[in-house]
């Protein structure tokens, strides 16, 4: 190698030293690629979401049996029976990415980014927010000494009572005109419901 390609060698080795560009990003900083899975449709989510409400209706029936006794709207056990119920979701959606509805129409919660598993946290926002859209009204009205028995007298009385004690499945529908498909939870918990193929 002759003198003046050595010295035009070194020059650019002290160039590339002096700025050496944009450090190379690790794995774990490197931004995740969406990947692109099917929204779930409303009908397989209303269908997951009769069978965790079935869940939730026995988990209510069972603590009020075991806390509250003889069928009473107390306020003690419908507190246990909603944490009970945001832990299961909390849980399961973690865990698995589906409660045990959402696994029976092969549904499951993801990141609404990367469509990965939802971390702690935001499983929490999410089964927390479902629960207590579905259960604070009728809590609300347990504590305002109102039972849905005495609500149902007349036929006003039962219109108001049926749409107060069922503003959580209204508020379901809002995932049937979402352009994400989402739900109030969904939306809280920064989420979205896809298919898993039949």
């Amino acid at each position: 190698m002759s003198s003046k390609s050595r010295r035009k060698a070194q020059a650019r080795a002290r160039r590339r030293r002096a700025n050496p560009g944009p450090p190379a990003k690790s794995i774990a900083q490197r931004p995740k690629k969406r990947v692109a899975l099917p929204l779930a449709s409303f009908g397989r989510r209303s269908a997951g979401y009769a069978i965790d409400l079935l869940v939730f209706l026995l988990v209510n029936y069972a603590v009020a049996q075991v806390l509250g006794g003889s069928g009473q709207f107390k306020v003690g056990p419908r507190l246990v029976a909603l944490g009970l119920d945001a832990l299961y979701g909390a849980v399961l959606i973690h865990v698995w990415g589906s409660t045990l509805g959402m696994a029976a129409v092969k549904v499951r919660a993801v990141d609404k980014v990367t469509c990965e598993k939802l971390p702690w946290g935001r499983s929490w926002k999410r089964a927390g927010t479902a629960t207590l859209v579905v259960g604070a009204v009728p809590l609300i009205m347990s504590l305002a000494g109102v039972s849905a028995l005495s609500a149902t007298s007349g036929a006003d009385g039962s219109r108001l009572a049926f749409l107060i004690m069922n503003v959580g499945y209204f508020a379901f529908l809002w995932a049937k005109y979402d352009a994400l498909r989402q739900t109030i939870q969904d939306k809280v918990a920064d989420s979205i419901v896809v298919g898993r193929p039949r």
